[in-house]
């Protein structure tokens, strides 16, 4: 590379700096995972969550808000894997001093999304058929077609927090009586046997 190329270089590198740092600050401020296991991570406007559901419950994301976060939003994308031993029904996303600009992919392992409803402060979304390994919110693993959510605080000043919850949907009671009557069934013939 001769002089010239490298004094371009470092040029053209010096002017594009500033456009490439935003201008969030947002922080993990804590974590209520119950049963869960949930790591979260604040990368510029992006949150990146990983979330293994252990039970049907639910995980809290709280992030402390900076001046700089204030009349932005912030992308949210998350990796929720099911270890629950029963297939996830769906999902309930909850956000507390903010709205959602924009409800993203979601994207299930195996099953398909049949249902996402909800308004600015709550989404529900349900699978059909039942999920059991896991989805994607957002898009984690940029995989073409795929957008991140959008959380938009409202109402906030800097030092307020937003809230994220996540919760596994119980399946209908119904549903639950439906599989222990089954497995009973199955019980009763092997004990015949």
């Amino acid at each position: 590379m001769s002089k010239l190329s490298r004094i371009l270089a470092a040029t053209l590198l010096a002017a594009l700096a500033p456009l490439a740092t935003t201008s969030h600050a947002a922080m993990v401020y804590a974590i209520d995972a119950g049963a869960q296991r949930l790591n979260a991570e604040v990368i510029g406007d992006l949150v990146a969550v990983d979330l293994r559901l252990n039970t049907l419950g639910s995980a809290t994301l709280e992030l402390q808000l900076d001046a700089a976060d204030i009349g932005q939003t912030l992308r949210l994308n998350a990796v929720i894997t099911n270890a629950t031993g029963t297939d996830l029904q769906g999902l309930s996303v909850a956000l507390r001093q903010g709205v959602f600009a924009l409800v993203g992919s979601v994207r299930p392992s195996f099953g398909s999304v049949a249902d996402i409803t909800g308004d600015d402060f709550q989404q529900q979304i349900t699978l059909q058929p039942g999920e059991p390994f896991g989805l994607d919110l957002g898009a984690p693993f940029a995989v073409p077609g795929t957008v991140d959510w959008l959380l938009a605080p409202s109402g906030a000043r800097a030092g307020d927090r937003l809230t994220l919850v996540l919760s596994a949907v119980v399946p209908e009671p119904g549903t639950l009586l439906n599989v222990f009557a089954a497995l009973a069934a199955m019980g009763l013939l092997r004990r015949r046997r």
